[in-house]
C-alpha cells in the first residue's frame, strides 16, 4: 500500500500553460516525457463504493494498463492525503483485489465485484517536474490537461497537482506559495473522482453546504480544532470558487456561511489555540468576512424586498426605478467580491492557513471536559444578552443574534459528544431563533439602505421613501416576538446539563 499525499491546484487553462512555460518552472528537470492519461472509473449502479469512500479505476499509458483502488481522506485547501494500491490490470482476467492490505476495503471491493459497471472517464495530458530543494525534501509538479466525460456531460480539467514523495508537509505549501505568486491559481479539493461523480450525477459545480460534523470523541483539543476548521475550510473555499465563475447568489451565501462557522470555530477553540495563531488569523477572517458579507446584504436586500414588493405593486415606477437601483448596486458589489476572490492575498491566505493548521501540535484528551466548558460560557452568555436585549433596542438584538449564533454553532460542532436527538433538536430550535432575529436585523439594514438613497431625489428617493414605508410596520413587532421566542428557548435545559 502506497500514501498518496498531494496538494492540488486549479487554473485556468491558459494560466496552467503560462505557469508550466514560466522560468522558475522551466528549469526544474522532467520526470520523463508527457504523457496522456485515459481512467475509467467503476462503480456499481446504486454506488455502493462511493458511500463507503473507496474509488476504482483503471489507467490506460501508451499500451500499458494499470489497475488502482484509493481510500476517500478529508481534504482542505487542496492538501489530501489517501491510501492507494496499485497494480497492472489484465481486461481478459477482470479485476484482482487480493494484494489490497486494508480489510474493509478488500471486503467491500470483493462484494461488488459483480455489480461493477464503467460510470465515467478522465482523459488528460500529463507533465510532470520534480522539485528538490534539499536532499531530505522531494515533490512532483504534475500540470494536467484534458476532460471529464459522463452521461454525455463533460468538463475541464486543468490543475496542477503537487506530490510529496519525501519530506515534511509544510513543503507542499511553500512551493504552492511560491507559485500562486507567479500564477492565478485556486486550492482545489474535489478530486478527479469527485468532480465526475458529480458529472455523473449532474450535480457538478454547485454549492457546497456545510456537512455533519465530523468530530469524533476519542481526539484531542487541537485535533477537534482542526478536524473542523478543515471542514469549514473546505465549505469557504469551494463555495470562493463558484462565486468567481457563477452568479448563483446561493454560492455567496454559502461561502459567506463557511467563513462565519470557521470564525465560530476559532472562537469556540480560542482558549486551547496558541496567542499567536488567534492575533494573526482572527483579524484576517473578520476583514474577508466583512466584504463577502456586503455581497450577501445586497443579495438579501434586492431577492427579499425589492423584487417581491416591484412585483407585487408593477405600475409604480418608483418601486420599478427601485428595484433596477438595486439591481445596478448588486452587480457592482458583486463585482467586487469577484475582485477579492482573484487576489493573490486570498491565496496566501488559504495557503497559509491550511499550513498553520497542520503545524499545531495534536496534544493529549481533554476534550469532553473542555466542551462541555466552553458550551455553559456561551450559553451563559446568550442568557445574559437575551435578558439585556430591548426590541427597540436595534444594537441590543443584533448582540444576542451572534451569541445565538455561536451557540449554535458550538452545539453543532459537539453534537457528536452529545446525545444525538437532543442536540440536534436544541441545535435547529437555536438555528431558528437565530434566524427569526436575522430578518429583523436584515430589515432593519434595508431600512438604513433605503434612507440613504432617498437622500439621491428623484424617482428613486420616492421607491425607496415608499419601500421604507412598507416595511417600518413589520420591525418593531417582529422584534418583539423573536426577543420572546429566544428568551423561551435560553429559559431551557440545554442538552449538556
Amino acid at each position: 500500500m502506497g500514501q498518496e499525499i498531494e496538494l492540488k491546484l486549479a487554473l485556468a487553462p491558459d494560466a496552467l500553460r503560462a505557469l508550466a512555460r514560466h522560468a522558475v518552472v522551466a528549469e526544474l528537470p522532467r520526470a520523463g516525457r508527457a504523457q496522456i492519461l485515459v481512467n475509467t472509473y467503476y462503480d456499481t449502479p446504486d454506488l455502493l463504493l462511493r458511500r463507503n469512500g473507496v474509488a476504482l479505476r483503471t489507467r490506460k499509458i501508451g499500451r500499458a494498463w494499470l489497475q488502482t483502488v484509493k481510500c476517500a481522506r478529508d481534504s482542505a485547501g487542496g492538501l489530501s492525503s489517501r491510501p492507494e494500491w496499485e497494480q497492472p490490470y489484465d481486461a481478459a482476467a477482470g479485476f484482482d483485489f487480493s494484494h489490497i492490505d486494508d480489510a474493509a476495503a478488500a471486503r467491500l471491493l470483493t462484494r461488488a465485484q459483480a455489480a461493477l459497471v464503467p460510470l465515467f472517464t478522465t482523459s488528460f495530458r500529463r507533465e510532470v517536474r520534480v522539485f528538490e530543494p534539499d536532499a531530505t525534501t522531494r515533490l512532483s509538479l504534475m500540470f494536467d490537461s484534458g476532460s471529464i466525460e459522463a452521461q454525455g456531460r463533460k468538463a475541464t480539467i486543468s490543475e496542477l497537482e503537487l506530490e510529496l514523495e519525501r519530506g515534511p508537509i509544510t513543503a507542499l505549501f511553500d512551493l504552492a506559495r511560491r507559485l500562486a505568486a507567479l500564477a492565478p491559481l485556486w486550492p482545489e479539493d474535489a478530486s478527479k473522482a469527485q468532480r465526475g461523480y458529480a458529472l455523473f450525477a449532474g450535480s457538478a459545480d454547485g454549492p457546497l453546504f456545510a456537512a455533519a460534523s465530523p468530530v469524533r470523541p476519542q481526539q484531542s483539543v487541537l485535533q477537534a480544532f482542526r478536524t473542523l476548521a478543515f471542514a469549514c475550510l473546505r465549505q469557504w473555499q469551494a463555495n470562493a470558487a463558484g462565486a468567481r465563475r457563477d452568479d448563483d447568489a446561493e454560492f455567496v451565501h454559502q461561502m459567506r456561511v463557511g467563513l462565519r462557522r470557521l470564525r465560530s470555530v476559532l472562537q469556540l477553540f480560542e482558549p486551547a489555540l496558541p496567542e499567536r495563531f488567534i492575533a494573526h488569523w482572527v483579524p484576517l477572517l473578520r476583514a474577508r468576512g466583512e466584504a463577502t458579507g456586503a455581497a450577501r446584504d445586497i443579495d438579501v436586500l434586492c431577492e427579499r424586498f425589492l423584487q417581491p414588493l416591484s412585483r407585487a405593486m408593477p405600475d409604480r415606477a418608483p418601486l420599478v426605478e427601485l428595484a433596477r437601483h438595486g439591481e445596478s448596486e448588486r452587480r457592482a458589489t458583486r463585482a467586487l467580491l469577484r475582485a477579492s476572490l482573484s487576489e493573490p492575498d486570498l491565496v496566501q491566505e488559504v495557503l497559509g492557513f491550511s499550513a498553520d493548521l497542520h503545524l499545531l501540535q495534536p496534544g493529549d484528551g481533554g476534550l469532553h471536559g473542555f466542551a462541555g466548558a466552553r458550551l455553559a460560557e456561551l450559553y451563559k452568555r446568550a442568557r445574559k444578552r437575551a435578558q439585556a436585549a430591548r426590541a427597540r433596542d436595534a444594537s441590543s438584538l443584533h448582540r444576542l443574534r451572534v451569541a445565538l449564533k455561536a451557540l449554535r454553532y458550538a452545539t453543532e460542532f459537539l453534537a457528536p459528544l452529545l446525545d444525538a436527538r437532543r442536540a440536534a433538536r436544541y441545535a435547529a430550535r437555536v438555528a431558528r431563533a437565530q434566524d427569526g432575529l436575522g430578518t429583523h436585523n436584515d430589515t432593519v439594514l434595508v431600512d438604513a439602505k433605503l434612507s440613504a438613497w432617498a437622500a439621491r431625489g428623484g424617482e428613486l428617493a420616492a421607491g425607496a421613501n415608499f419601500a421604507a414605508g412598507w416595511y417600518a410596520c413589520r420591525i418593531d413587532g417582529r422584534a418583539a416576538r423573536e426577543l420572546k421566542r429566544a428568551r423561551r428557548l435560553l429559559a431551557r435545559t440545554p442538552p449538556w446539563d
